[in-house]
């Protein structure tokens, strides 16, 4: 193999590669030089110069730009599903701190102390309350997840 700088003649290359370029489909043809390359399509006279540096640079671009798209599709389906499980959770603290109160207002009935009761009610109460703006919160987000159950008496 020679070096390309000891050639006596040009070094041209015609690529597989075909754009269409004033109404017709034309090969892209490469001229190889030591320091750059210049490009151009087979039967046009404008030629276009690059580097190999620059072709390098090129190529990690686009390289990175597919990763980050690829991570950024991965992480929002990864996010979606963390969210997805968040409000799963919150909708079953929020199911569970329901009947909770009924339970505390059933006992409440029945003589226990009635400043104990309250206590307990109102600390309820404030976590229900919180439970359900979290809810809200991702309800307004996005759409409801397909396998979220219906509420008894809400719309039927």
């Amino acid at each position: 193999m020679s070096k390309l700088s000891a050639r006596k003649t040009k070094l041209t290359f015609e690529t597989a590669d075909e754009l269409r370029e004033r109404g017709r489909h034309r090969a892209v043809l490469v001229q190889v030089f030591p320091a750059y390359a210049t490009l151009r399509l087979k039967g046009m006279r404008q030629s276009f110069t690059i580097t190999y540096g620059a072709i390098y640079h090129q190529a990690v671009k686009i390289e990175v730009a597919a990763q980050r798209e690829e991570g950024q599709e991965e992480s929002t389906r990864t996010i979606s599903e963390v969210q997805r499980k968040h409000w799963e959770s919150k909708q079953n603290e929020l199911n569970q701190l329901l009947r909770d109160k009924a339970n505390l207002e059933k006992e409440a009935k029945r003589g226990e102390p009635k400043e104990v009761m309250e206590a307990h009610l109102i600390g309820l109460e404030k976590r229900i309350l919180a439970a359900q703006t979290v809810i809200r919160a991702y309800e307004s987000q996005s759409p409801r997840p397909a396998h979220q159950p219906t509420r008894p008496g809400k719309g039927e």
